[in-house]
C-alpha cells in the first residue's frame, strides 16, 4: 500500500507503508519500510489562529517523544491519499476544527 500527502500542488511525502492507522479525529499514523514512523495531528496554530496539520517523523514507533522532523502544513491545502486498486483515493480529513 502507498500513501501520499500533499499541500496544494506540492507533495509532502509519497511512500510505501507497512502499517497504517486512520482515526476519526483526522490523525493518520503510518510506518514505512525503513521503520520510520509518521504521525499527523490537526489543530489550531496558536500564532495565527488558522487550522493546521502537523506532520511529524519519528525514528521508530517505539520512540514517539522526540520527533526527527516536524512540518506544519495549512489544513485547508492538505490532502491525504491512499493507493487503492492502482488508483489514488483521497482520505477525507474529519477533524473537529
Amino acid at each position: 500500500m502507498k500513501i501520499k500527502i500533499t499541500e496544494g500542488k506540492e507533495s509532502v511525502i509519497e511512500t510505501k507503508v507497512t502499517s497504517l492507522n486512520i482515526y476519526e479525529d483526522g490523525c493518520v499514523e503510518f510506518q514505512v519500510p525503513n521503520n520510520s514512523y509518521y504521525v499527523t495531528t490537526q489543530g489550531i496554530d496558536p500564532e495565527n489562529g488558522e487550522a493546521a496539520l502537523w506532520f511529524e517523523k519519528f525514528k521508530n514507533p517505539d520512540d514517539l517523544e522526540d520527533p526527527m522532523e516536524i512540518k506544519e502544513l495549512s489544513l485547508v491545502n492538505v490532502k491525504i491519499y491512499l493507493m487503492l486498486n492502482d488508483k489514488w483515493e483521497e482520505i477525507p480529513l474529519r477533524g473537529s476544527i
